[in-house]
């Protein structure tokens, strides 16, 4: 599905999914065809993405990540506001 895509001009590179990279299988669906892959897209939540990008930046980078609001609430707010 992504072998046309060229990530960030990277030649020889490849794009791949987050089923794929959260380790997700169409086998795990028992079969169940495009209705069993359309179930696994579904489960994969917003807060999951985060939390194991968070995660991995964090061991990669070795830094301890902590929400902003921690550490300048008047930046978490002015942030907040520009993206309502």
């Amino acid at each position: 599905m992504f072998r046309k895509i060229v990530p960030c001009g990277l030649v020889g590179k490849t794009a791949t999914s987050l089923v794929k990279e959260l380790g997700y299988t169409f086998s795990e669906q028992s079969g169940r065809g495009i209705e069993g892959a359309a179930s696994i897209i579904t489960d994969i939540s917003t807060t999951r993405v985060i939390d194991d990008v968070l995660s991995c930046f964090s061991s990669t980078f070795h830094v301890r990540v902590v929400p902003l609001e921690t550490i300048s609430p008047e930046s978490f707010e002015f942030i907040k506001r520009y993206l309502d």
